[in-house]
């Protein structure tokens, strides 16, 4: 797990841009989870300034948990509240599809789509263009599990929203 951690850190490293280069603020930031709560994943995030006070999000995850392989996708809305794309207090929405298999060492395969609110914040260095996002918030989960060509559908659990990642603006 620390092997992929370090080389998505690197990647987003590989392919971020200084500030030297950009004229005007950054309109992108591309960043790495440094600690997810919900799943032990590593997540990159691409995040794209769509106004001056609000961003978009992409999300995407892969890890392991107790032998079973978790991917995600998802995405962000955010709504800086009191400063701008670059610094500010962020108020957002997300949702992120999460699919695990096979759980504990069964064939059980249990996917999942969370949607919440959070609430964050978000630095960016003048200089160098680096970021630290931080976000705190509650989603609901709807799962379904799939064993044995039968299938379930449940709203059986809320997760906590809790980020802290480190990248680039651009």
């Amino acid at each position: 797990m620390q092997r992929v951690f370090i080389l998505a850190f690197v990647l987003v490293l590989a392919f971020a841009h200084t500030a030297s280069g950009r004229s005007g603020p950054p309109k992108r930031t591309v960043s790495v989870s440094i600690f997810s709560l919900h799943h032990p994943v590593v997540e990159i995030s691409g995040e794209f300034r769509i106004k001056k006070n609000m961003g978009l999000t992409g999300i995407v995850g892969a890890g392991s948990m107790d032998g079973s392989t978790v991917l995600e996708i998802g995405g962000q809305y955010k709504f800086f509240a009191s400063g701008n794309f670059n610094n500010g207090i962020q108020l957002g929405l997300e949702t992120v599809y999460t699919s695990i298999s096979p759980l504990y060492g069964t064939a059980l395969i249990k996917n999942g789509l969370s949607t919440g609110l959070f609430f964050g914040f978000k630095g960016t260095d003048d200089y160098m263009g680096i970021t630290m996002d931080f976000q705190l918030g509650f989603a609901g989960v709807m799962n379904t599990n799939h064993a044995n060509n039968s299938s379930s559908f449940a709203f059986t659990e809320g997760r906590i929203i809790f980020r802290t990642n480190i990248g680039w603006s651009f």
